[in-house]
C-alpha cells in the first residue's frame, strides 16, 4: 500500500464505496458441487413465439430454484465516472439482506449492507459512511429485497411490491419486437410513473438479456446480462452491466460473478457496524468526489 501514490489510493477507495452504492441504485435492476455451465435451451423458437408475454416471463421464472443464502466472489469494473476495477465478495440472505465487500490488494476499503429498512455504506479509507432509508433510495419503485437480489443475479421478477399488487401489474404486460429481433416485455406499474421492461432472447428462449426500470422524473436504470450459468439453484448471470445516473453523473459498471466459487445455503450472518469515529456524508458527495479525481 505504501508504494502507491496517496491520491491514487484515495481515488480507488472512493470509487469502491461509490460502486457499492451503485450496486444498490442500479436496482431502482453459483454453485457447489460442480463447475457451472451455460443454461441450455429447452424451448423451440416456435414454442417461444406462440407464448403470450406473461407466459414467456413465467417460463423464465420457472427455471429459478429456491435458496436461503448465497456467498460469491465478484469483480467490479467501473467505466464511469472513473475507470477502475475491484475484487469483492457478495453475500445474500434471501429476503433479508444484501452485503457487498469491495477490496484492493486484499484489503477491504468499502462495504454495503442493505436490509428491508435501510442501506449503510462504509468508506473505510476515509472513515466516512452513508446511511439512507430504503424508501429514499428506491423511491416509488417499491422493490423488495427479493427483487433487488433477483435483479443483481440476472433474474426476472414478475411482480414488484406485495402479492396483492401482482395481478394488476401482470395484466399490463405488452410485447413488441425490435429490429434486433429481441423480445421486449414492457410492464407499466400500478404505481404512477414507474415502468419496467424485460428484454428476453428469442435466440435462446427463456434467457433474460436485460431489464430497465424508470421512475417519473428520474433517469432510467438499465442492466444487460451475459448468458446465465447453470447452478444448483437455477440460472445466474455471469455478468451484469449497469448504466444509471446518480448525482447528475453518468454511471457505468459491470459486476462479474464467479458461479464456480459460489456457496449456497450455508449459514451466513452478514452485517456492518459504523465506528463512532466515522463521519456521515450524503451519497451525492461521494459520487461527485469520485468524478473530480
Amino acid at each position: 500500500m505504501t508504494s502507491q501514490p496517496l491520491s491514487l489510493i484515495r481515488r480507488i477507495a472512493v470509487a469502491a464505496t461509490c460502486a457499492c452504492m451503485l450496486l444498490l441504485s442500479s436496482c431502482h435492476s453459483s454453485r457447489h458441487a460442480q463447475a457451472p455451465s451455460e443454461v441450455t435451451q429447452t424451448l423451440s423458437t416456435e414454442q417461444w413465439d406462440a407464448m403470450t408475454p406473461v407466459q414467456k416471463l413465467a417460463s423464465v421464472e420457472a427455471r429459478y430454484g429456491d435458496w436461503k443464502t448465497l456467498y460469491m466472489p465478484v469483480n467490479v469494473d467501473m467505466a464511469s465516472p472513473a475507470n477502475l476495477s475491484f475484487s469483492g465478495r457478495m453475500t445474500m440472505v434471501r429476503g433479508e439482506s444484501v452485503h457487498f465487500s469491495l477490496r484492493i490488494f486484499g484489503m477491504e476499503v468499502a462495504a454495503l449492507y442493505m436490509t428491508a429498512d435501510s442501506v449503510i455504506t462504509l468508506d473505510k479509507f476515509h472513515k466516512y459512511y452513508i446511511a439512507e432509508s430504503i424508501a429514499s433510495v428506491l423511491g416509488d419503485a417499491r422493490l423488495s429485497i427479493n427483487d433487488v437480489q433477483d435483479a443483481l443475479l440476472g433474474r426476472a421478477f414478475l411482480k414488484t411490491g406485495s402479492p396483492e399488487d401482482a395481478p394488476s401489474l401482470l395484466a399490463r404486460f405488452a410485447l413488441e419486437n425490435t429490429y434486433i429481433e429481441t423480445d421486449i416485455v414492457a410492464a407499466k406499474s400500478p404505481w404512477q410513473g414507474v415502468e419496467a421492461v424485460y428484454i428476453l432472447s428469442p435466440s435462446a428462449p427463456g434467457h433474460l438479456r436485460g431489464m430497465a426500470v424508470q421512475q417519473a422524473e428520474r433517469q432510467p436504470v438499465m442492466v444487460v446480462y451475459d448468458a446465465p450459468a447453470a447452478t444448483p439453484c437455477g440460472p445466474v448471470a455471469y455478468a451484469a452491466s449497469i448504466t444509471a445516473t446518480a448525482a447528475s453523473k453518468a454511471i457505468a459498471l459491470t459486476i462479474n460473478y464467479k458461479p464456480d466459487q459460489a456457496k449456497w445455503d450455508e449459514p451466513r450472518t452478514p452485517s456492518v457496524s459504523v465506528p463512532a469515529s466515522y463521519k456521515r456524508i450524503p451519497a451525492s458527495s461521494l459520487i461527485k468526489s469520485l468524478s473530480a479525481q
